[in-house]
């Protein structure tokens, strides 16, 4: 497996980045260009990724905020069978779990996150590529994972 670096965009410079067509994820030549959403509410960005993690980008895409939803109605399932039939909701339990194994199947490994202060924290990009980025970019430096706690009840 290739190493990877992670790199931090500045918040001014978001909407002004020279992205190589390299492959964020492999660092092949021809990627499949993506928009993302930063964040929960943040602004798009298209990066290039190679069609397998593109495929799986589109489909977070669409799973994210239905994951949500479902967690919240799976959630309240679950509490109004304890309340009302005194019984441990096994089906529950079970939705629950085939919800987070979605989580984790369609999990991307690069995928942008937004910090406290607005910036883009862009984790595991090859190495080859990340050299281009920063040759590109000069606001753009590498940077350690930003410690981040779940303010939301969901990790992501």
């Amino acid at each position: 497996m290739a190493r990877s670096a992670n790199l931090m965009i500045p918040a001014p410079t978001v909407g002004m980045l020279s992205i190589p067509a390299r492959a964020v994820t492999t660092g092949e030549p021809h990627p499949t260009w993506v928009s993302v959403r930063v964040g929960v509410r943040g602004p798009k960005i298209s990066l290039p990724y190679d069609r397998t993690s593109a495929a799986r980008v589109r489909v977070w895409a669409w799973y994210r905020p239905l994951y949500a939803i479902l967690t919240l109605v799976v959630g309240g399932y679950g509490i109004w069978r304890i309340t009302q039939e005194h019984t441990f909701p096994l089906d529950a339990l079970a939705a629950s779990a085939l919800l987070y194994l979605g989580v984790l199947v369609f999990r991307i490994r690069v995928h942008p996150e937004a910090t406290d202060d607005g910036d883009v924290f862009l984790p595991g990009v090859h190495d080859d590529v990340a050299a281009e980025w920063l040759d590109a970019n000069p606001s753009i430096y590498q940077h350690d994972p930003p410690r981040t706690f779940f303010r939301r009840g969901f990790p992501f």
